[in-house]
């Protein structure tokens, strides 16, 4: 009885030390994975007379030391919580930060695909972003298929392509690709539900009622896409020219938009 006894009680021991030292380790010895921690502090705000010796700073106090502020080479106020992700698939409960713009560049992080938060994004009105963390993203990009017409032969898929490369993602989801034909083949793809999501014209996706949009790559990400019009030299039709003009004009330009397009300036 006694042999067990003491097997048991250095067990405890030797795994209580352990799980000590890995505290010790993570919070103190170990350093924090951001460029320059030792640099890094927190802002908080005490009462003494109200007894309240840590207080969060509200909206208005950001505000204040943000635009004043004279020490700090970037400043970011965040919260956290969590976020319920829907519409894709089954939905899903997951850890968030709430952010201004600058927080995330204060700790040196940089975006490994598309872009950074901006001070845009914090004004009034502005539609909501996000950044996806990388374990996060590669958990959904492993069990995904994107459907998208063949990047090798076909216009649509090779402007999808650019803006995957153009974003650093292509690399991720590259093997992920079903690769379709044409771009209403692949548009079939996600709408028969072979496919979870997929890449083609917004004019193609608005004229099925099976899918929905749910982004669209950043301008510039991709190369111009342009459907030139124009009257051919030799034309005799006296009815040539007002239609083009018809198209050109500000009657038409509700129809263009209500199906994707847009007129060139």
């Amino acid at each position: 009885m006694f042999t067990v006894v003491s097997l048991v009680t250095i067990g405890l021991a030797v795994g209580a030390n352990a799980a000590i030292f890995s505290v010790i380790n993570g919070v103190l010895l170990k350093p924090l994975p951001y460029a320059e921690p030792e640099r890094l502090v927190s802002v908080r705000q005490s009462s003494p007379a109200l007894n309240l010796l840590d207080m969060e700073l509200s909206p208005a106090d950001y505000f204040t030391f943000r635009d004043e502020n004279r020490t700090f080479e970037e400043f970011g106020l965040w919260s956290g919580g969590s976020v319920s992700i829907t519409g894709l698939a089954a939905p899903e409960q997951v850890r968030s930060l709430t952010v201004t713009d600058r927080t995330l560049a204060a700790i040196g992080a940089q975006p490994s695909m598309g872009r950074w938060f901006t001070a845009k994004d914090d004004s009034g009105g502005s539609p909501q972003t996000a950044i996806l963390t990388h374990g996060y993203w590669d958990d959904q990009t492993k069990i995904e298929k994107l459907a998208m017409a063949n990047p090798d032969s076909v216009p649509a898929g090779k402007y999808g392509k650019a803006a995957l490369e153009k974003l650093g993602a292509w690399p991720a989801v590259e093997k992920q690709v079903a690769r379709a034909d044409n771009v209403r083949a692949a548009l079939a793809l996600v709408s028969r539900g072979e496919a979870p999501f997929g890449i083609v014209y917004s004019t193609d996706a608005l004229s099925d009622k099976g899918v929905r949009i749910v982004d669209t790559f950043p301008a510039g990400s991709y190369p111009p896409i342009v459907y030139p019009a124009a009257l051919i030299a030799t034309s005799k039709s006296a009815a040539g020219k007002p239609f083009l003009d018809f198209l050109r004009g500000t009657a038409a330009r509700a129809t263009w938009e209500k199906y994707g397009f847009g007129l060139a300036q």
